[in-house]
């Protein structure tokens, strides 16, 4: 598998995980986890594009 195919990936699996702790933030209302949702999914954004 080629290097650039397992970045899009890792990417896309970072930006789940970021909307699902973005999710359960606003659900528990935890400003940090949403935050820290926020932060993951723009990284995976930033790091697979």
């Amino acid at each position: 598998m080629k290097t650039s195919t397992k970045d899009r990936i890792k990417g896309s699996f970072h930006e789940v995980k970021g909307t699902i702790k973005e999710e359960v933030g606003k659900v528990t209302n935890d400003r940090n986890l949403k935050a820290e949702g926020k932060a993951e999914k723009r990284r995976a954004r930033f790091n697979s594009g």
